[in-house]
């Protein structure tokens, strides 16, 4: 109780936000101790905060970050440890539930911050079973630009789904009102993937699933209370400054090497 109290005044003090500020600002300024540090940096405070208004307030602070390509370096991050740290199995069922308004409050927070990496806002929206929105998303990846970064983190986010944290995904495969979605967007991935190990290993776990015997109920496009082809747009519009912040690294780079 006395733990949650504390939480509470962190919550509700400016210094608390303050203090999250400087640790980005810290961690943008060394790429070496965001590699080596920082996952543990923000366990570490999943422990002694609450993991929840933690994501929250630092979804919040990466928004009104200018560096673009730090925030999606630490959107990486901070999915990662989502999906994988023992310290946020709570936070991870909260999600995968969707079943509350607090968890859609959630949800719009991570997505806004999440849209400047586009393998993780797929694998927070494959965590929360829309998988409807899933394949919207992918229709638009074709768009993107294909870099080694990109299909490095759809090589992860395949391993990912070959882990004990998305058995419960796979099992769905076997049938359901949401199966032909969740299949048609484990196809969208699989063709974005090149011949490797990991499109052999998702290929492999598709066939395994058995046929549909039968068309299944269109599930809804994802819960009432959200309004996705917004959220689509504001991903159309994230992964544009992306690209102009890149076109503007390159040319400034250019730039320097002629001076």
């Amino acid at each position: 109780m006395r733990i949650s109290h504390v939480t509470r005044e962190l919550e509700s003090s400016p210094y608390f936000y303050k203090f999250l500020q400087a640790l980005l600002r810290l961690l943008a300024a060394d790429d070496n101790l965001l590699e080596d540090r920082g996952a543990f940096i923000i366990r570490q405070l999943c422990v002694l905060l609450n993991a929840e208004q933690l994501y929250v307030a630092l979804a919040r602070a990466l928004l009104r970050e200018r560096d673009l390509r730090f925030v999606a370096t630490m959107v990486d991050v901070l999915s990662t440890i989502l999906l994988t740290a023992a310290e946020l199995y709570d936070l991870r069922l909260q999600l995968r539930s969707f079943d509350k308004p607090a968890t859609h409050s959630l949800f719009r927070w991570l997505y806004a911050c999440w849209c400047h990496s586009p393998v993780s806002l797929l694998a927070l929206c494959l965590l929360t079973h829309n998988y409807a929105h899933c394949n919207r998303l992918i229709s638009t990846f074709g768009d993107l630009e294909i870099t080694v970064d990109f299909l490095t983190e759809v090589d992860k986010l395949v391993q990912l789904i070959e882990s004990p944290i998305f058995a419960y995904m796979r099992l769905e495969l076997l049938g359901g009102a949401q199966s032909a979605e969740l299949r048609g967007a484990l196809y969208g991935l699989l063709m974005l993937l090149p011949q490797s190990d990991a499109f052999h290993t998702l290929r492999n776990r598709l066939q395994c699933a058995p046929a549909l015997s039968a068309p299944t109920p269109a599930a809804a496009g994802g819960d009432a209370a959200l309004d996705f082809e917004a959220l689509l747009a504001q991903f159309a519009r994230v992964q544009a400054a992306q690209r102009h912040y890149r076109l503007s690294a390159r040319a400034s780079l250019l730039d320097k090497g002629y001076s």
